[in-house]
């Protein structure tokens, strides 16, 4: 009877082994190393701030002017032309960058920069509205809009260049009324 289980068990262990060969080589053949390549790109573009204007004065404009205009509506006079300073390390595209601008405005003005003044002496229903130097016609889209490309990009590829721009006043609400005006814009390039 030993000798039967000796055998048994031997022959159960013989018969057993191609089952583990197929095992192990079905472990083999469902894993493989793939190996991952990439790069990272620098920004093309950056805006050198040194060289930017951070502060930029508007003359003083009579409040009939504004009040004459159409709500939403800018004046060429006493507009204010500035300038971003900015250095590619090399050739930009629209394809590689959008240009970006943010700033604190209302819903039936969208496109206008309300008056940041909270003093009682503050102008009311008069804004900032921003153009392109490319195109006057045209107010900047502020939140969310992005600066048409054709704007910038051949003036970014000659190297450390500027981008110019046009500030305005703009008729904000109904009624206009006179006193201190200000206001901030965020620029900034979004990398695609």
């Amino acid at each position: 009877m030993t000798l039967n289980k000796n055998v048994l068990a031997g022959a159960l262990a013989l018969s057993l082994l191609p089952v583990a060969g197929m095992v192990h080589a079905d472990d083999a053949a469902s894993s493989v190393e793939i190996q991952f390549n990439g790069s990272v790109k620098a920004p093309t573009c950056t805006i050198n701030d040194s060289d930017t204007d951070h502060s930029v004065n508007l003359t003083e404009i009579n409040q009939a002017k504004v009040a004459a205009l159409t709500t939403g509506q800018a004046t060429a006079e006493n507009q204010q032309r500035f300038h971003l300073s900015v250095n590619c390390a090399e050739k930009a595209s629209a394809d590689d960058l959008t240009l970006t601008i943010d700033g604190h405005t209302d819903g039936s003005t969208p496109n206008i920069l309300t008056n940041a003044s909270t003093d009682a002496a503050s102008a009311k229903g008069v804004g900032f509205e921003l153009f392109s130097e490319q195109d006057l016609a045209t107010p900047l889209q502020v939140n969310g809009g992005v600066v048409p490309s054709a704007d910038y990009i051949d003036r970014l590829n000659q190297g450390n260049g500027s981008i110019n721009f046009v500030v305005e006043y703009a008729k904000q609400d109904a009624t206009v009324s006179a006193g201190a005006l200000t206001s901030n814009a965020t620029f900034a390039f979004t990398y695609k």
